[in-house]
């Protein structure tokens, strides 16, 4: 698939640019990376520059959706929702190693009052987290992944937030999180700065901190009670390159130890109108509760890039061999319906 042409489309910036601004290779160009089903396809657009041996293949992987736009409402989670719990763990299977899926349900509640103007009950998003981890132990079945080897995580129980909360609290991170790092985390082309002026600055920077302090072996370490540092391979897509990029410089100009973070990023899915999916109109969205024969009659009208997209977008094991890219969309969503709807 042509990558560049859909990743300026989403993101209004080129393959080169990206590398530049974060230091990025060409996965396919990887001993480590090169045979991952999602370098295969072309899905994922670069990687961390490294030297061979400076990530071990059996890292931490960490990944998940973001999910402040869904209203704590599972109907309307959406294919890249979905997409970003399917590659860290097909990642992780394939590269064998250990997955940590976040949902950042804290955050959501929070984000939701700038995003929507009103609050769903927190009791509404803790029963989402539960209908995402049937969902998450829906596709780690079908990839033959255990519960060792993946973490499901809520950063709304209290051991979890405490542990962020503590580490956002020391005072060395907080003089390093300045307000010009943190305007504009997600726009990677660094022509925005949000939330700089908005009526909710105060709320939305605490959160990028928050999402910052994610990514950090620190924090990883204690979630999983690890009694060594560990390097952590970041698996999402390219609207979260910023934040991993600056959690990681945190982490070199603070915690200074051998742990790496890197970041296998690939192409956000796009709606149906070829830009981001959570960033589109609920009618360019393909969502648990979008028809049927909606997705079928404007999925196959979308763009050519769109359709190299989702032509290449679900591993084999999620859908019967026989089923075209549309086809294969609406057996996984079905499967999913019947878990969780």
């Amino acid at each position: 698939m042509n990558d560049d042409s859909l990743l300026h489309r989403i993101h209004n910036i080129t393959k080169e640019e990206l590398f530049a601004l974060y230091q990025l290779a060409d996965p396919r160009q990887s001993l480590i990376y090169k045979d991952l089903s999602i370098v295969l396809s072309g899905i994922a657009v670069g990687v961390t520059e490294q030297k061979e041996n400076d990530i071990d293949k059996n890292c931490i992987i960490i990944g998940g959706p973001c999910i402040c736009y869904c209203q704590a409402n599972i109907s309307k989670i959406n294919i890249q929702d979905i997409v970003d719990i399917i590659y860290p763990l097909l990642t992780a299977k394939q590269m064998g190693s250990k997955c940590l899926i976040y949902f950042q349900i804290k955050e959501s509640v929070d984000q939701q009052i700038a995003i929507d103007h009103y609050h769903s009950a927190v009791d509404s998003w803790n029963t989402l987290f539960e209908k995402l981890t049937l969902l998450t132990k829906h596709i780690m079945s079908l990839l033959g992944m255990s519960d060792k080897e993946v973490s499901i995580i809520s950063t709304a129980e209290p051991r979890i937030d405490e542990i962020i909360t503590n580490i956002l609290s020391l005072d060395e991170v907080n003089r390093h999180l300045t307000e010009e790092i943190l305007y504009g985390l997600y726009s990677i082309n660094n022509t925005g700065s949000h939330p700089m002026g908005n009526e909710f600055e105060k709320l939305l920077l605490e959160v990028y901190k928050r999402n910052i302090i994610s990514y950090l072996p620190v924090t990883i370490n204690k979630i999983l009670d690890l009694r060594e540092d560990v390097d952590v391979l970041v698996v999402e897509n390219c609207t979260q390159i910023k934040t991993s990029y600056r959690a990681s410089e945190l982490h070199r100009a603070v915690f200074k130890t051998n742990s790496e973070i890197s970041h296998l990023a690939y192409i956000s899915t796009p709606g149906l109108n070829g830009y981001e999916m959570n960033q589109s109109y609920p009618r360019h969205q393909i969502r648990l509760e979008t028809e049927d024969a909606y997705i079928l009659k404007n999925l196959n009208r979308s763009s050519e890039g769109v359709k190299s997209y989702y032509s290449n977008i679900f591993p084999e094991n999620l859908y019967p061999s026989e089923l075209d890219y549309v086809e294969q969309v609406i057996y996984s969503l079905n499967n999913i319906r019947e878990l969780v709807l």
